[in-house]
């Protein structure tokens, strides 16, 4: 699977966090990290509207995707499913991954947070 082979081959993982960044270039700063070796891009928006997450997420899945680079969604697995994106990371207090499976489209990543050995066995 090629998200699979693109996940191992990687070797530089981003987030982007509006709260470090000036969101009006996320755009530009995204493509720019993408062109500069970035593997992965992490879209980590926790504050903004959902509108404005799926149009953001929309544009940036082109973006990262015309470098050849794999774009994951922090949280939103719903967002996944419309921006084309390539995965979802989920943490702890989000939804179950065999929650996020039912709707995100077959061969899509999912990455989740743990804590603690018993968190990652469990």
């Amino acid at each position: 699977m090629k998200r699979m082979r693109a996940l191992a081959d990687s070797r530089l993982y981003v987030l982007t966090d509006s709260r470090m960044i000036d969101t009006r270039d996320i755009f530009a700063i995204v493509d720019a990290v993408a062109a500069a070796g970035a593997d992965i891009i992490q879209y980590r928006e926790k504050h903004k509207s959902r509108e404005l997450m799926l149009a953001e997420t929309r544009r940036l899945a082109e973006i990262v995707h015309n470098r050849e680079k794999l774009f994951i969604i922090n949280d939103y697995a719903d967002l996944v499913a419309e921006s084309g994106a390539d995965g979802v990371h989920l943490g702890q207090d989000d939804m179950s991954v065999a929650a996020a499976r039912k709707i995100i489209p077959d061969g899509t990543l999912i990455g989740f947070s743990t804590h603690s050995v018993a968190q990652a066995v469990a």
